[in-house]
């Protein structure tokens, strides 16, 4: 058995994330997971996914770093791609890119993303990532 778990998100201070995914590692966690909520109230999530685990990574040498999920219809399927691959190099292969639809209107709507085109978003993204990697 595996086990992960969800560091601090939002806030001010990434920091307290960081020292949080370092202790979870030194304790013998195997992963930590982060979610892609946007367009949130108040600072309950931070945006950035990709980014995030990328700063934790620097900082830690086991943690397998996973979305939990990100929402790819919401971005273009190319720079979805290009930030997953460089954090699995820069990870030493650390990372699980957990994909979603996504179901909150008021995401899509940040966007500019209809939520009737999202399912086909998300085929046309499968599509290129499994050419892309």
């Amino acid at each position: 058995m595996k086990f992960g778990f969800c560091p601090t998100e939002g806030g001010r201070n990434f920091n307290n994330a960081v020292e949080e995914c370092q202790l979870a590692e030194d304790v013998g966690f195997d992963s930590t997971w982060v979610n892609d909520h946007q367009a949130t109230e108040g600072d309950n999530y931070w945006p950035a996914p990709l980014a995030r685990q990328a700063g934790i990574a620097t900082t830690t040498d086991e943690l397998e770093l996973v979305t939990a999920v990100m929402i790819v219809p919401l971005y273009h399927p190319l720079h979805v791609a290009q930030r997953a691959a460089q954090l699995d190099l820069m990870s030493d292969g650390r990372l699980t890119l957990g994909v979603g639809l996504g179901y909150a209107p008021k995401e899509f709507k940040a966007f500019g993303v209809s939520m009737d085109e999202r399912a086909g978003r998300m085929i046309e993204s499968l599509k290129f990532f499994d050419e892309f990697f």
